[in-house]
């Protein structure tokens, strides 16, 4: 006996929906297949699986067909600038332009690559043309060749600029104040620029008047190739018990050797104790001016360019060097040993009871740590005592002989070496 598929379905559906009380069955799948084998579902399967392959091929099919349309539509409206080399000037309005062709090609169903191509252009490039509000911006090299400007001089009016300026009554004054004359006269030509620009380009923009043009002269610089050549030195403050007074530490270092060579404490900043400090450095490191000249450099400041120290300076044949004004960084020797000097791990916290305490104390351990055991970077890591005194070279020699001996037995890349011995090769290659 063959089951009634209609009665058994039927008796589902009520069984699904009979809490639905006062509502009767919105359908009855009488027009559904009898499921007969398993065959007809395996067929229907894959009919299904086909249909779907089908719907994917007509749409990618669709928006191949939208693409092509909108590239030809893109193309059309494309003018003859786009295409040519690398880095060309594209102007402002033509990028806006390109910008919104493409936004419309992409709407229309176009990639962004491909609509770029048709333009000629990459699609970074259009990337790199938007700015984040959306807006396109400007080339912005310097150097890019660009259109010529639609308010660009006649040859005619570059011809009456010329005359204009070769007159007698403007032959002494510039164009600054040859355009405001004009003006007052009711007469407008161009502007400030663009006589200057007509000028340079006619070859007469020689400076105009009696008076000499303007020289910028290059700081005086100094080289020191051996120790007492170039001296740097400044002064300091050190904290006091008092608020708003200090002791004042003047240090006087040999660039060369970055040897402190003389320093001093005080409780006042004074170009008598300068001069003092400088005279006894010069006894100290037996330092005759006449054959060996030294030159002390400094800041500003008015211990520096008191009279007693010109004075004295002058009296021993010296002659200063200065930072210029408004330069902080002139004198970096003297600020760089400040600031190893109030960074060490022992400098106190508190400030320094007296003015004996400050010198004799604290400053003479730190000035002989610094001279006698400080290894200093840019002297090959030697101490300045070393170099100061000429040790260091036979102490360098040590250290490559040493290097090039382990090498011979661990051979190391050529890299490394260099990094290693770079120092030695420097001062004896």
């Amino acid at each position: 006996m063959k089951p009634n598929y209609q009665n058994i379905v039927a008796k589902k559906v009520f069984t699904q929906t009979r809490w639905k009380i006062g509502k009767p069955l919105a359908f009855m799948p009488t027009d559904r297949p009898p499921l007969i084998s398993g065959k007809l579902s395996s067929d229907r399967k894959r009919d299904q699986k086909r249909i779907k392959a089908l719907e994917k091929e007509l749409n990618r099919k669709e928006k191949a067909l939208a693409e092509t349309a909108a590239l030809l539509v893109l193309a059309k409206k494309a003018r003859a600038i786009w295409g040519g080399s690398r880095g060309r000037l594209i102007a402002h309005p033509d990028r806006v332009q390109a910008v919104r062709n493409i936004e419309q090609a992409k709407k229309a169903g176009a990639r962004l690559k491909k609509a770029c191509e048709i333009l000629g252009i990459s699609s970074w490039t259009i990337q790199h043309w938007k700015k984040k509000d959306g807006t396109v911006h400007e080339d912005g090299r310097k150097n890019a060749s660009r259109l010529e400007p639609g308010n660009k001089l006649m040859p005619e009016e570059e011809d009456k600029i010329l005359k204009i300026c070769n007159e007698k009554r403007f032959q002494g004054i510039t164009p600054h104040q040859i355009v405001p004359i004009l003006l007052d006269e009711g007469v407008y030509i161009a502007s400030v620029f663009s006589f200057y620009r007509v000028l340079k380009r006619a070859g007469q923009t020689t400076r105009r008047g009696r008076s000499s043009p303007p020289v910028k002269k290059r700081p005086t610089s100094y080289a020191a190739t051996a120790p007492n050549q170039v001296w740097s030195w400044d002064i300091t403050y050190l904290k006091s018990p008092v608020r708003g007074q200090f002791f004042y530490i003047y240090l006087v270092m040999d660039i060369f050797s970055r040897q402190i060579v003389t320093w001093e404490v005080h409780d006042r900043e004074s170009s008598g104790y300068a001069s003092q400090m400088i005279r006894k450095a010069c006894l100290k490191q037996r330092i005759q001016t006449k054959n060996s000249p030294l030159v002390p450099h400094s800041d500003n400041g008015s211990p520096m360019k008191g009279s007693t120290m010109l004075a004295t300076l002058q009296r021993l044949g010296i002659t200063p060097s200065r930072s210029r004004p408004r330069v902080s960084d002139d004198n970096p020797y003297s600020e760089s040993l400040f600031k190893t000097l109030k960074y060490r791990p022992d400098y106190p916290v508190k400030p320094f009871e007296n003015l004996k305490k400050a010198g004799a104390a604290w400053v003479h351990r730190f000035v002989r740590w610094y001279n006698e055991e400080h290894r200093h970077s840019e002297i090959h890591f030697v101490t300045p005592s070393q170099r100061h005194s000429g040790e260091d070279v036979a102490i360098l020699r040590k250290r490559q002989a040493l290097m090039l001996k382990v090498k011979e037995r661990h051979p190391v890349d050529g890299e490394a070496e260099k990094q290693e011995i770079g120092h030695g090769k420097r001062l004896f290659g």
